[in-house]
């Protein structure tokens, strides 16, 4: 079952950076090209994702107010694994599925890039040598718990 979440930043100048990967009104992914560079801290997801992605463009100066994270209630059950991946270098071309089994959009991420698997599914191919950072909630459980695989043509 898919989660439904709405496009959440208005069209503008800045947000040509910013592109929102959809099939109808289900949000399969977000992605963040390295051109991105609005001031302040701005995030793309609301709060209600269970993966929060944000960009942070602060002045030579800043100091943030030191702090920690509270612990979440032992009710608060994450459902929807969301994954983000960074282009450290390289060319990383990413696949979105979305309840079925037909890439709906490939998108090339270069150097920079960054990319938010919000839901449906996705894969890769490596165009060009390269280094991703990827991060997503654990525990991780293994692949036969925590992935069903697509059958589809490589």
């Amino acid at each position: 079952m898919s989660l439904y979440y709405k496009l959440l930043m208005p069209k503008n100048e800045i947000e040509k950076f910013v592109e929102h990967i959809t099939d109808g009104e289900t949000l399969l992914g977000i992605v963040v090209r390295a051109g991105y560079s609005k001031e302040g801290v701005n995030f793309f997801t609301s709060d209600s994702f269970p993966f929060q992605l944000g960009f942070l463009k602060q002045s030579k100066g800043y100091v943030s107010k030191p702090h920690t994270h509270t612990l979440l209630p032992e009710d608060n059950v994450v459902r929807n694994v969301q994954e983000v991946v960074f282009v450290v270098e390289g060319i990383f071309e990413v696949g979105f599925y979305g309840d079925g089994e037909t890439v709906l959009a490939t998108v090339t991420l270069d150097k920079g890039d960054a990319a938010l698997f919000v839901s449906g599914g996705h894969g890769y191919r490596v165009s060009k040598d390269c280094k991703v950072v990827t991060v997503k909630q654990g525990p991780y459980p293994g692949a036969e718990t925590a992935k069903n695989y697509l059958k589809v043509d490589k």
